[in-house]
């Protein structure tokens, strides 16, 4: 049983694209890729002043963070 469920829980491991190796020039995965970041901030670019909440849900202005070091964590902290 435990033999059957690690290999429900690696079988999508083992099918998921490797991030080491850059889609080939043309192809569809290089659009994407061109695309992103052509679309991403430029490092160092000023962050978008906009509420987002904290740790304990409370609603606060990026604007606020305005001249101090900032890790911005998103998704789900669960």
């Amino acid at each position: 049983m435990r033999l059957g469920l690690l290999l429900m829980t690696l079988a999508p491991l083992a099918t998921a694209q490797r991030m080491d190796v850059l889609p080939q020039p043309g192809s569809a995965g290089d659009v994407v890729v061109k695309q992103f970041e052509a679309a991403a901030p430029a490092v160092g670019a000023a962050f978008p002043a906009l509420p987002i909440h904290d740790e304990a849900g409370k609603p606060f202005h990026t604007s606020s963070l305005k001249g101090r070091w900032t890790v911005v964590v998103s998704g789900c902290l669960t």
